[in-house]
């Protein structure tokens, strides 16, 4: 009888294991579709600008047509003065974003609608 009951003990213990096991398993795919989930949504809502640093170059006129060139390129007209990242959308036009970089004529932003983005102070390349 008390061979019986051990037995029933071992069943008992080895029944709890496949469900934990089930569990784990379960909780670690979910971890990995979140994880891709969140890799994907970054990647596709990264900002589109020219994401170009301080002493790199524009070129283009309007603000969706800017893309980064060599300064020496015969299209640069936009040198990078500065970088400000977190600047709020509603600051884009605070005359006073760019103070910092007195030869500024030229702010570039590029964020979220209502997010935290960055701006580009711009000065013009001489020609």
């Amino acid at each position: 009888m008390a061979l019986a009951a051990a037995r029933r003990g071992r069943r008992r213990s080895l029944a709890g294991r496949p469900r934990a096991l089930v569990l784990g398993i379960g909780g670690a795919a979910a971890l990995l579709v979140f994880g891709l989930v969140w890799l994907v949504t970054k990647q596709f809502s990264a900002p589109a600008g020219p994401r170009a640093g301080v002493n790199q170059c524009l070129a283009g006129t309007s603000d969706k047509s800017l893309t980064r060139v060599d300064c020496t390129a015969s299209n640069a007209a936009w040198k990078v003065l500065g970088k400000l990242d977190g600047v709020p959308a509603a600051d884009i036009n605070n005359d006073q974003l760019c103070s910092a970089y007195p030869r500024t004529e030229r702010i570039f932003w590029e964020g979220p609608d209502a997010g935290r983005g960055y701006a580009l102070c711009l000065e013009p390349i001489a020609k």
